[in-house]
């Protein structure tokens, strides 16, 4: 009679504690995977094989654009944590993300898409003169 109701106890004492570790390192792990967007700088969102990417990055090319500024290249074709992170992105200006393409450019919190606006954006920033 007194194992049954020891037995439970002692088992419940030891996998109580076992449970609990695991549930608070299982939620470390889900933090520590939760990408970080950044709130500032400037990213442009490309497609490897996009028309348009390429007439941003060829003004880009030609302006000397780099020498004056710093952003970073991420391209969304074939990686999907740049697509996800293009999306979020996207939302955080409000748009439809049914709309979005490349080029994308994220510059301090405000979306431009299309090689116009992004070439138009990087002009002004660099005062470039034709």
């Amino acid at each position: 009679m007194k194992y049954k109701l020891w037995l439970p106890a002692v088992l419940t004492l030891m996998i109580l504690p076992v449970a609990i570790w695991a549930l608070v390192v299982q939620k470390q792990v889900i933090v520590a995977q939760t990408p970080v967007l950044a709130t500032s700088g400037l990213i442009l969102y490309y497609g490897d094989t996009c028309p348009h990417c390429k007439i941003v990055q060829d003004f880009l090319d030609s302006s000397g654009a780099a020498e004056k500024l710093t952003w970073e290249h991420k391209e969304v074709y074939r990686n999907s944590t740049n697509a996800a992170e293009l999306t979020k992105r996207a939302e955080s200006c409000g748009l439809d993300i049914k709309s979005i393409g490349v080029p994308f450019l994220w510059a301090d919190g405000q979306c431009l898409i299309g090689d116009e606006p992004i070439i138009n954006y990087f002009k002004q920033k660099i005062n470039y003169a034709q």
